[in-house]
């Protein structure tokens, strides 16, 4: 039974990352965010409920990784695929690209869907890596999938039109060359497994949590983006104080 509650936390993250397409299939683009942040917290639970009951193993690592190729690799390529498409239909850009029918299938926009091999390809690593205990190697797919929600959320609430200028192919390119790349990239990321809460000893971490806060009050539906952007910056300054200490 024990083992039972992590994989039904595990299977619920799965589903709640099939809704998130569906919702943003029918332009219910809150719904997609909404269920991605349930998906996000039943990932976020599953393996401490399985580490807490002890019952941790081969068949819910794979049910997790199974769980996260949907929710954190479909869906941000999904997304990507969403906002490229209106850009490839927002003003002059139509014209550049010869696109003027407003919806569709638009091929420009199928290069979004790299952003999900790769989140792939980091799974399938994170799966036989395994150095990957005390940090994370390569951007974990759910703080990129974040990132991604963050775009989106721009996008809905266009704050100080940030929407309209997101409604640029070449930055979305761009975008997604990046995340792409870091998501199996060989750079030592921050993990939140406290050993304690000495705060010599985790600097980093709580130097994160604070911006992250500071972000939502004063930044808001940019905070997402934001924040995976400050945890990119903050992993690699972290990494190269340990490497000096050394």
């Amino acid at each position: 039974m024990k083992q039972h509650i992590a994989n039904i936390l595990t299977m619920s993250n799965l589903f709640c990352g099939c809704c998130a397409i569906v919702c943003l299939f029918q332009n219910e683009l809150t719904g997609t965010v909404l269920f991605f942040a349930l998906g996000f917290l039943f990932d976020a639970l599953d393996g401490r409920v399985a580490r807490h009951f002890g019952v941790t193993g081969p068949m819910g690592k794979e049910l997790d990784s199974l769980a996260d190729m949907v929710t954190f690799g479909v869906l941000p390529g999904m997304i990507l695929y969403f906002l490229l498409g209106k850009s490839f239909n927002f003003g002059d850009n139509a014209r550049m690209f010869g696109i003027g029918h407003g919806g569709g299938i638009t091929m420009w926009a199928f290069p979004a869907f790299l952003v999900s091999i790769f989140a792939g390809l980091r799974l399938a690593k994170y799966n036989l890596d395994t150095r990957q205990s005390d940090t994370f190697i390569g951007l974990p797919t759910p703080a990129n999938t974040t990132f991604v929600i963050g775009l989106l959320l721009i996008y809905i609430f266009n704050t100080n039109n940030l929407g309209d200028s997101l409604m640029n192919p070449f930055l979305l390119f761009g975008i997604i060359s990046v995340l792409s790349f870091l998501q199996i990239a060989e750079i030592p990321m921050l993990n939140f497994r406290f050993k304690d809460y000495a705060f010599g000893n985790n600097m980093a971490r709580y130097l994160f949590l604070a911006f992250s806060v500071v972000s939502v009050v004063l930044v808001r539906e940019g905070s997402p983006s934001l924040i995976v952007f400050f945890y990119v910056l903050i992993s690699i300054a972290n990494n190269t104080m340990v490497q000096r200490s050394e």
